[in-house]
């Protein structure tokens, strides 16, 4: 088999970070819950990229990092995601009746990632 250069590792994350922005742009645009790990798993690999559920939220904080999405999260395992960028610039997805207790905007995520190191 093949292994793949670093260049197409980068092409790769390129696109799979493009289908996951678009599947969340799509799920604010229609103000419908955010998608779990496993549905956006799932469009990835009918979408011709197999992920597991456990990487999807490595594609989510690069997505933060990236100034594309804010992600908040509430009780009861429910996250709710905005899109800052594009024609579904400031939709989210279906809000729960709570307030979030965690915000993560690009500045977050930078102030996680120094702590991080």
């Amino acid at each position: 088999m093949k292994s793949q250069t670093n260049s197409q590792r980068r092409e790769n994350l390129a696109n799979v970070l493009d289908l996951v922005f678009e599947f969340l742009a799509k799920a604010a645009n229609d103000s419908v819950r955010c998608p779990t790990n496993p549905q956006i798993a799932s469009y990835l690999t009918a979408s011709g990229f197999k992920r597991s559920a456990t990487v999807i939220p490595k594609y989510l904080q690069e997505l933060v990092r990236r100034g594309l999405i804010v992600v908040r999260i509430y009780p009861r395992n429910y996250r709710d995601v905005g899109i800052l960028v594009g024609p579904c610039a400031s939709k989210f997805t279906l809000k729960p009746d709570t307030e979030p207790y965690i915000v993560i905007d690009a500045d977050e995520r930078k102030r996680r990632d120094e702590i991080k190191k």
